[in-house]
């Protein structure tokens, strides 16, 4: 998925309740606004994302953006596995959003990818968001903690837009109320 040069495009949104699993493999996502997002409420059994290139995208909300799976009928008891592995996000000005991290009903596994020389912007004040991944950890659902190893972050930045400048490094935020 790639928009035309010198213009961007929306990207895919994964939305409602399925029983088919989603596998995206050797895909290169390029000049969107919201690459993947997967919307609130969504859900399938399984979802993998691997071997894909996330570069030079160009929207502020998320790289890729992972809400919540549904609350209701099946999708409301059914565990979802969603591996990110073994990508290359480069480039990129927006983060990749996880809402939850920790969750009862989705176990994120995020393994061997490699983040490089994305340039997160912001107006001077560094909040958990001014990383390139990141998301929630609360004590009130815990049943499945995200895997998150071997990956490799080099070079993201938090910028500055209003001093024109890089503030520091920026690679994982989390916020939440878990230990």
């Amino acid at each position: 998925a790639k928009s035309d040069a010198g213009a961007t495009g929306q990207g895919f949104v994964i939305i409602n309740n399925a029983e088919a699993d989603i596998s995206i493999s050797y895909t290169r996502f390029e000049n969107l606004l919201l690459p993947l997002n997967f919307e609130y409420g969504w859900s399938r059994p399984s979802v993998e994302l691997t071997q894909n290139e996330f570069i030079k995208n160009a929207g502020s909300t998320a790289v890729l953006q992972l809400l919540n799976p549904g609350l209701t009928g099946d999708a409301a008891s059914r565990k979802t596995v969603f591996v990110i592995k073994k990508n290359l996000f480069a480039e990129n000005f927006a983060p990749l959003y996880i809402e939850d991290l920790v969750s009862d009903r989705m176990q994120v596994i995020l393994e061997s990818n490699a983040f490089v020389n994305n340039r997160i912007a912001e107006y001077g004040k560094y909040t958990f968001s001014s990383n390139f991944l990141f998301g929630r950890m609360d004590k009130t659902a815990t049943k499945y903690k995200a895997i998150i190893a071997g990956n490799s972050f080099v070079g993201n930045v938090l910028w500055d837009n209003n001093a024109d400048t890089v503030l520091h490094a920026a690679n994982i935020g989390l916020y939440g109320s878990f230990d």
